[in-house]
């Protein structure tokens, strides 16, 4: 792989090129539903996926990276091997045995050179979570009620058993997770009608403002963070902001940083 020289904060760094990266969702790094025992998922085994890593010596070949939720929440626990150029999503890994088929997988198309197709068992635990250039514009579906389906994250929920319930038009919904339930309490038509809201942004407290290279960076607390839901509300209400360059939310640590340029408001 090549090296690249990479400018960064007035410095230039060496940096190897890789041909992929492995994400895998786990519930320490604020995944709502991958590790969660209380929804049929196992627990992540992350000791098992580093060591697989770190035996076949990957490192300089395929990153490895443990985040939050990556979705689709109902068929977790789930990774994403972007390999190549191509993103190659996992569903339903809950047997540990998985965890080296994955890492076989990735072995086989580096040595090939380009995307194989998955083979045997595990070829029953990849789907195409990204839609084709050509369908890339068609409207999404949402079901005509949401009867066992909770209206912010689309998760399966049972309604005898789910903790967090609301009424709106004379319908009960219920939810996942309080912080579904406090979404959808903001603005229920907007969920029902076909999408998340851009809330605006809550008040937010500084944690440090530096400045670096002509624009802005401030990291912010945000108490009501809670889930993944509340990151993208947050990232897409603080987009359509002039000025602002980017937003890297962070659920566990309650925190969102924001980069921008004049003229931000």
């Amino acid at each position: 792989m090549s090296i690249l020289k990479i400018n960064a904060r007035g410095e230039t760094f060496s940096i190897r090129q890789v041909a992929g990266n492995l994400f895998v969702c786990a519930e320490p790094n604020g995944g709502c539903c991958c590790g969660h025992t209380e929804k049929g998922r196992i627990v992540v085994n992350k000791e098992l996926y580093a060591d697989e890593w770190d035996a076949r010596k990957l490192r300089n070949s395929l990153h490895l990276s443990f985040v939050g939720c990556l979705g689709p929440c109902p068929v977790g626990n789930n990774a994403m091997l972007m390999i190549l150029g191509r993103a190659v999503w996992f569903k339903d890994l809950n047997e540990d045995r998985l965890i080296p088929m994955i890492f076989d997988y990735a072995e086989a198309t580096l040595a090939s050179g380009s995307v194989v197709p998955p083979t045997g068992e595990l070829a029953q635990h990849v789907y195409e979570r990204y839609a084709p250039s050509e369908a890339a514009e068609a409207p999404s579906t949402r079901p005509a009620n949401f009867d066992g389906i909770d209206p912010v994250c689309m998760m399966t929920v049972d309604p005898a058993t789910s903790e967090w319930r609301s009424e709106y038009g004379g319908k009960s919904y219920s939810f996942c997770c309080a912080g579904c339930k406090r979404s959808f309490d903001k603005s229920p038509a907007t969920y029902l009608d076909g999408g998340a809201p851009a809330e605006s942004v809550p008040e937010l407290r500084p944690l440090e403002t530096p400045a670096s290279g002509g624009a802005m960076s401030m990291t912010v607390v945000v108490p009501n963070i809670s889930c993944d839901h509340c990151a993208r509300s947050i990232r897409r209400a603080a987009l359509a902001l002039a000025g602002v360059q980017a937003v890297e939310v962070n659920v566990p640590d309650r925190t969102v940083t924001l980069t921008w340029a004049a003229p931000a408001s």
